[in-house]
């Protein structure tokens, strides 16, 4: 019988070099997460934001 062991990796320590996923994971890294904290932060308008409110 094969034991199972638990092996955890830091996340910093991980590295896709892959023809496909690299370009994806690169526009997540810089562009959907920056964009995705600032909405968080209240710093982008969004159509959700300003659909209750009369200009």
């Amino acid at each position: 019988m094969i034991e199972k062991t638990n092996h955890f990796l830091s996340l910093k320590q991980v590295q896709v070099k892959d023809s496909f996923f690299s370009p994806i994971q690169n526009t997540i890294i810089h562009t959907m997460l920056p964009y995705q904290e600032k909405v968080l932060h209240d710093e982008v308008l969004t159509a959700g934001a300003t659909a209750g409110r009369r200009i």
